[in-house]
């Protein structure tokens, strides 16, 4: 959408830039966004879905483009309207988290208990029992590896 409204070449490779940096960021993260959102189980399929839903635009736009400059004499329109859908599936992501998860509803409802965690809850160290967060996950199964090559080690010099 910004292109339209510069005319300088160089602030159009900046914008050109950053937006490359953030479509490979979101192609990045398309499979981790989709399994959390979706599960493990429908996680391929919501992929497949975003992808085959994102090939109609992408093969049509060109044409349509081409269609509006050959009767507007300008790419202002074209790129305007193309920016609009990523805007409003933005928002509509961000609303996504506002809805309640109907599973956990009904599992309250039925009296089972629903363990939920947070996307930014921080790792916690598993081998001792104690919340130190992901570096102390880290050293303690760089430890773990680290005894067992010296276990391996020992063996092959006996």
């Amino acid at each position: 959408m910004l292109l339209t409204v510069t005319d300088s070449f160089a602030v159009m490779k900046v914008l050109s830039l950053i937006m490359g940096l953030f479509d490979g960021c979101f192609i990045s993260l398309l499979g981790p966004i989709a399994f959390q959102l979706c599960g493990q189980r429908g996680a391929t399929q919501a992929i497949g879905c975003l992808l085959g839903l994102c090939s109609v635009p992408l093969t049509i736009g060109p044409f349509v483009a081409g269609l509006l400059y050959d009767h507007l004499g300008s790419y202002q329109l074209p790129f305007l309207l193309a920016g609009v859908p990523p805007v409003v599936c933005s928002v509509l992501m961000f609303a996504v988290r506002c809805v309640p998860d109907d599973a956990k509803d009904e599992a309250s409802e039925n009296g089972l208990m629903v363990k939920s965690c947070s996307p930014l809850e921080p790792v916690g160290d598993k081998l001792n029992g104690h919340h130190h967060g992901a570096a102390a996950t880290i050293r303690a199964a760089g430890q773990a590896t680290g005894a067992a090559a010296d276990k391996l080690l020992s063996n092959l010099d006996s």
